[in-house]
Order: C-alpha cells, then sequence, then structure tokens
C-alpha cells in the first residue's frame, strides 16, 4: 500500500497536513516510453479495419444529421436530436472532406487514443503508477473501448470527457483553487453534450466529495462548481425537460438479463466464450479493490485516501443505480448508455488485477484475451446495409420503386444509394403504408421492400407484411444481418 496507507482517520488539525502530503509525495505522471507503447497499441487496434464493416442505422444518422446546412442542423439538435449535439458538430468537419466509412468513423479512434494517457494520469494520481500504467494498458486493448471507438456515434467521445472530467476533479481536490474547479464544469458540462448520461456520472462525482473530511471538503470552490456547471448545461437541461418525444420509448424495463449483457459490455463488449471469462476475471478484480477500499474506509474514516476509492467506486456503481432508480417511472437502463461507466471498470480492474499474484501472469491473461476479445470484433456487423444496397442496385431497373417498411430504414441505404452512385438512378425510394399498400395493384409491376428491422416485432410492420404477402408475389428474398431484401411482382391470375 505504500505511502498512502499509512494514513490514519484525520482530525480537523492533521487534515490540512494530509493534502500538504499527497502535494508532495504525489506520483509522477510522466509520459514514459510504456505509456508511449499502450497509445501506439491503441492506435493499432482500433484504426485496424475502420471502414471494413458497413455503416449501421444509428451510424448513418450521425452522417446524415452533420452533412445538414447550419439552419436545418440547429433546427433537428434542438427539436429532436439534442443528445450527441457536442459529437454532431464535431463530425460536421469530417464529414465535409469525405464519407467513406472511414472517414466518417475517424473520430471515435481518435477520441479513443486520447484517453489512453489520460487514464493513465488517472489512474496515477489515484493510487500510484503501477495503477496508472495497468489502467493504460487495459483501457487500450479493452473491446468494449474498440468496438465504440470504430463506430460513427458519441460514445468514445463521451468516455474520453468523462475520464476527463473526473481527472480534472482529483486535481481540483488535490490542488484547490476557483481555476481548477471553473476547469473541471468545463469539461463536465462538454461530457453532458456528448451524451446526456454523463449526467451520471457528474452525480457520481459529486456524491463522492461527502468522503473527505470536513477540512478538505471545498464547500464554496464545489458550489461555485455545481453552479457554473448548470450554466453551462442550461440549453441540455432544456432539452432533457422539454424535448422528451420517446427517444427511448424502445428501451425495455430493467431485467437480471440486461444486468449480464451491461457486465459483459464492460468487460468484452459480447463475444460468450472470451467475454465470460473475462468478466470472471473482471469480477474478481473487483472483488478485490473493493476489499481494499473497504479496509482503507476503516482505517482512515473520511479521508483524502478513502475519497480516492470512494470516486473510482461511485463512477461505477453510481451510475447503474440512478439509471435503476429512474427506471421505476420510465426504462433507462440499457447497457450501451452506461458506457460512461467504463473508464472507473476500468480503473477498478486495473487496481485489483494490480494486487494478484502472480502479477505477470495475470496481467498477460487479462491483456490478452482482451486483445483477442478485440479483434474478435472485427467481423461482427451489426446491420449489412452496404452488401444489401449493393444487391439491390445490382438487380433493379430503371422506373422501379422502392419501399420501406420504416421510414429510418431510408437513412442507411440513402447515405450508400448515394456513396454507389446510385443516386443518378431514375429509381423511388418510398416509405410503405396501409394507404400506399391498398392503391398498388396488380397493374403496379416489380417492386423492391426493404423489411427492416429484423426479426420483425412489431405488430404493424408484421401486418402490412402479411397484407403484402397476400397481394403480391415475391419474385426474389434475400436476408441480410438485420434487414431482408425482397423484390415483388404481380400476382398471376
Amino acid at each position: 500500500m505504500g505511502r498512502m496507507s499509512s494514513i490514519s482517520a484525520e482530525s480537523p488539525i492533521s487534515a490540512p497536513r494530509e493534502l500538504g502530503e499527497a502535494r508532495r509525495e504525489k506520483p509522477s505522471i510522466e509520459f514514459t516510453w510504456p505509456v508511449s507503447a499502450m497509445v501506439m497499441l491503441a492506435a493499432i487496434l482500433r484504426l485496424a479495419y475502420l471502414g471494413h464493416k458497413s455503416l449501421w442505422l444509428d451510424e448513418a444518422v450521425s452522417v446524415s444529421l452533420a452533412s445538414l446546412d447550419w439552419k436545418n442542423f440547429g433546427q433537428s439538435l434542438w427539436l429532436r436530436e439534442g443528445n450527441m449535439a457536442l459529437y454532431y458538430l464535431m463530425l460536421r468537419p469530417f464529414v465535409a472532406f469525405g464519407q467513406s466509412e472511414w472517414q466518417v468513423r475517424l473520430l471515435s479512434p481518435l477520441a479513443g487514443i486520447a484517453t489512453v494517457p489520460l487514464m493513465f494520469a488517472l489512474g496515477t494520481r489515484l493510487f500510484g503508477r503501477r495503477v496508472g500504467i495497468l489502467s493504460a494498458l487495459l483501457f487500450a486493448v479493452n473491446a468494449c473501448s474498440v468496438v465504440y471507438s470504430q463506430e460513427a456515434r458519441a460514445y468514445s467521445l463521451v468516455v474520453l470527457l468523462v475520464t476527463a472530467s473526473t481527472l480534472q476533479l482529483v486535481r481540483a481536490v488535490e490542488e484547490p483553487s476557483y481555476w481548477n474547479w471553473a476547469l473541471y464544469a468545463l469539461i463536465a458540462a462538454l461530457s453532458l453534450y456528448a451524451h446526456f448520461f454523463a449526467a451520471l456520472i457528474i452525480a457520481a462525482q459529486w456524491l463522492s466529495l461527502a468522503a473527505l473530511p470536513r477540512p478538505l471538503a471545498p464547500v464554496r470552490r464545489w458550489i461555485f462548481a455545481v453552479v457554473l456547471t448548470a450554466i453551462l448545461s442550461l440549453p441540455a437541461i432544456f432539452f432533457i425537460l422539454t424535448k422528451n418525444i420517446g427517444q427511448l420509448g424502445w428501451v425495455a424495463k430493467p431485467s437480471v438479463l440486461e444486468f449480464y449483457h451491461l457486465a459483459l459490455f464492460l468487460s468484452a463488449e459480447g463475444g460468450k466464450a472470451i467475454g465470460n471469462v473475462l468478466l470472471v476475471l473482471s469480477l474478481i478484480t473487483l472483488v478485490v479493490a473493493g476489499k481494499e477500499a473497504f479496509g482503507i474506509w476503516r482505517s482512515c474514516g473520511r479521508s483524502l485516501q478513502s475519497w480516492r476509492y470512494a470516486v473510482a467506486f461511485l463512477c461505477f456503481l453510481a451510475p447503474i443505480a440512478l439509471t435503476l432508480l429512474a427506471s421505476l417511472r420510465t426504462p433507462l437502463f440499457f447497457h450501451r448508455f452506461l458506457i460512461v461507466c467504463l473508464p472507473a471498470f476500468v480503473l477498478l480492474v486495473a487496481l485489483g488485477l494490480s494486487r494478484l499474484r502472480p502479477l505477470p501472469v495475470a496481467v498477460v491473461l487479462y491483456v490478452g484475451l482482451s486483445i483477442v476479445a478485440s479483434i474478435a470484433s472485427y467481423s461482427r456487423t451489426r446491420e449489412e446495409w452496404r452488401e444489401a444496397t449493393r444487391f439491390v442496385l445490382s438487380q433493379s431497373h430503371p422506373e422501379e420503386t422502392i419501399f420501406f417498411f420504416q421510414p429510418w430504414g431510408r437513412v442507411p441505404f440513402d447515405y450508400y444509394f448515394s456513396q454507389m452512385g446510385g443516386g443518378n438512378a431514375n429509381v423511388s425510394l418510398q416509405e410503405m403504408t396501409v394507404n400506399k399498400l391498398d392503391k398498388l395493384s396488380n397493374r403496379h409491376g416489380e417492386f423492391w421492400m426493404v423489411i427492416y428491422p429484423l426479426p420483425v416485432v412489431d405488430p404493424a410492420t408484421r401486418d402490412l407484411e402479411s397484407r403484402l404477402n397476400a397481394s403480391f408475389s415475391k419474385r426474389m428474398v434475400r436476408d441480410f444481418r438485420g434487414l431482408r431484401i425482397a423484390r415483388y411482382e404481380p400476382t398471376a391470375h
């Protein structure tokens, strides 16, 4: 435990001495060659096969929003798409220079790579250089981070910002000044604009301050930071309170299965074989870290050292607990949104792993499995819109119509339609409705139908498909991951 285990529970007189000693003995966070090597490893894992997989619906929505003119872009954010607004804004220069898969995704791996040195600095400041190095290493190879560093969504960016805000919080507590607290408030507010679930991390950070002894509790500066964060976040807060039009209406009520999905998600982002092994190893390290934190609390009580453990555990557990509590009214508990817990999760796994013996064996096993899980993710495609669009374009004829059961299915199809030169073809893309189906007759000729998403669970979509199959004959059907393409023709009499 080193110097930190020697700090006992502090009285009001000795608490300032604890802070002074912490400043004098603060571990060096110089970025030496091991950290540089981890950054390189993170870059290799995140940039490899960046454009290999097809965009899926949410990624295509990101590109579509970022490609709008400024007027429509602002209106879209204000009326419906306020979540991830900072990401969409930062994505605009990337799509302006090109819209290939790797170009529109490039922002995410850059954010993921930049998080690695921040994880080193955070782990070092909280628990020492060994934990800092392990935190950077584990984050570099973490499959969850790798996967979401290869998507054109805001998840990698929000992970970067919640890591930065936690690091700045530690700095503000250990080196209290209004400037440090103001910088913390700015980063915290930016994280909220990257993804609204960052608010859960902000709440956890504020709750952690209760673990500080009263002489070290920065009440005035904390109030200053809270007020400044609230002021900077006013547009986001207004959107959350007034623009709820069912964007999360698809989220199911919390279940034991979703808890398992969350644990597997943070450990390995899927892959049940390797993922379950990593999950078990992660749970072991979390138990070790938890026992150490409990021992520190028993021996030190409210102290700077206890707070270091508190901020790590609260940033991991509090968002989960708060989401469950909110789900009693409106279901919000979904594993992908809780990626904001990933930095604290990796930090605690690194802390527990650093206490296992023999350490080299434990590290090689965990890191090796994580790299395998990351590489395996390259072949997991969410939705095969690229392949489906290419298939339709290769089979369609001029004057044909392509119908969509769900209107948002047009977004990824339009993206690839234009990328493949289909924009010059005389093909009509339309949403299928009951009224349009009733107007179709056997004289309409052949047409295409894009059935999305698969499996079909929406009753209205099932009914529409049944009525379509009763009125027309399927000439061609092909299933792709996440969707189905069918070609219909008039029923022969």
